[in-house]
């Protein structure tokens, strides 16, 4: 993407607000879907199988999203696991 800093920053922000909503979501989803599992019957007759099929739904597309969204916006290389980046660590463009 490059741009100027302040480009560089803006859509650095916008990606990290995306990322922890993902997060957030993801990981209430598993929750709901692991009290799901421990008692079946509250939502009708789902099996275990299917709950934790849709456990690995939800991994599989937050890995993916992840994959796509954190991403430096300046060189557009993966930012890794810290979600509170200064900088990127490829091409050292002030993140935040």
């Amino acid at each position: 993407m490059g741009g100027s800093q302040e480009q560089i920053r803006a859509e650095f922000a916008k990606r990290q607000g995306r990322q922890s909503v993902a997060i957030a979501a993801a990981l209430l989803l598993i929750v709901v879907f692991a009290i799901l599992s421990a008692r079946p019957g509250w939502l009708g007759a789902n099996t275990r199988g299917t709950i934790f099929s849709a456990q690995v739904v939800v991994i599989v597309a937050f890995i993916g999203f992840s994959y796509q969204n954190w991403r430096c916006p300046a060189c557009n290389r993966h930012l890794g696991g810290d979600l509170d980046r200064r900088v990127c660590g490829k091409c050292r463009a002030r993140l935040n």
